[in-house]
């Protein structure tokens, strides 16, 4: 079995305890992990630097998730190729689209050659882009905030289905199809700047429910407590694979052929795929 110690030891100090999922397969097409290729193509020549992005309004330590996963990726590939293939992470305002809408948008467009940030790997994604082995694995959670709580009840995640309801979440994000799925009956508010602006709603009372990743949650009312008295979260539901994705837009091409603008060669694919697997994931 193979894992890398630095992704396994960085991911324990930065607190996300779940533990890595394994991934004998590829996430969509169920194909088999690709073998190293004997070549590697880059997006805009050898000499550009490869973008890794992900969302401004990560909060917490997913900035550091999401720069130690690409961190590592990088030193893996520069070993192995021995090259010193320049990188930049780039943060991105999903503040107009909402969080899959950009990110599968600047993948596609080749402004981001790997959103590195961590994206649920959902069934309605899966199609959409072409997601690598996944890094990481959580739980989905809700935040029970200061509204209401003389009159209304919400102990489960059945009590959250009601028209009396207000539920506050991402725009875009996994849990605002969740909760339109879920809990149509409940009045959904999708916030297209991100969790920061949540949060907010659950401290200026707009909102009962907000819905986020479990950890994220109840480290927030851990170090809230002062400012949110009476405030909540529980884990819910079934525990869910993140990870990263590259664009769908693949260009078949030799070796010696660089690809275009928008376009990721299946070399390089096929070394992104290896990559996060190696790092990230026992096999």
């Amino acid at each position: 079995m193979l894992s890398d110690s630095e992704f396994i030891s960085g991911m324990a100090q930065l607190g996300v305890f779940f533990p890595v999922p394994t991934c004998a397969k590829l996430p969509n097409s169920g194909n088999a992990i690709p073998s190293w290729p004997n070549n590697l193509i880059l997006p805009r020549g050898m000499n550009s630097k490869l973008v890794l992005c992900y969302e401004v309004d990560a909060l917490l330590n997913w900035p550091q998730v999401h720069e130690l996963a690409g961190n590592v990726l990088m030193r893996i590939i520069n070993t192995h190729y021995k090259l010193t293939i320049p990188y930049q992470f780039t943060k991105v305002n999903t503040s107009k689209l909402g969080y899959f809408a950009t990110m599968k948008g600047i993948v596609d467009t080749g402004d981001c050659d790997v959103a590195i940030a961590s994206t649920n790997l959902d069934a309605n994604r899966l199609p959409q882009v072409h997601f690598n082995c996944p890094y990481g694995t959580s739980s989905p959670g809700y935040l029970r905030s200061a509204l209401d709580q003389n009159n209304v009840t919400i102990s489960k995640p059945e009590d959250i289905n009601n028209p009396n309801i207000t539920i506050v979440t991402y725009g875009g994000s996994f849990y605002a199809t969740y909760a339109k799925n879920n809990f149509p009956l409940a009045k959904l508010i999708g916030l297209p700047s991100g969790y920061s602006e949540c949060f907010t709603y659950i401290l200026e009372k707009k909102a009962h429910i907000m819905l986020g990743d479990a950890i994220d949650l109840k480290t927030w009312v851990k170090q809230n407590a002062n400012q949110c008295p009476g405030c909540d979260s529980k884990a819910f539901g079934d525990p869910f694979n993140y990870g990263s994705f590259i664009t769908n837009n693949i260009l078949q091409s030799s070796a010696i052929k660089l690809n275009q603008v928008g376009m990721l060669t299946s070399l390089l694919i096929a070394v992104i795929m290896m990559m996060l697997l190696t790092f990230g994931v026992l096999h």
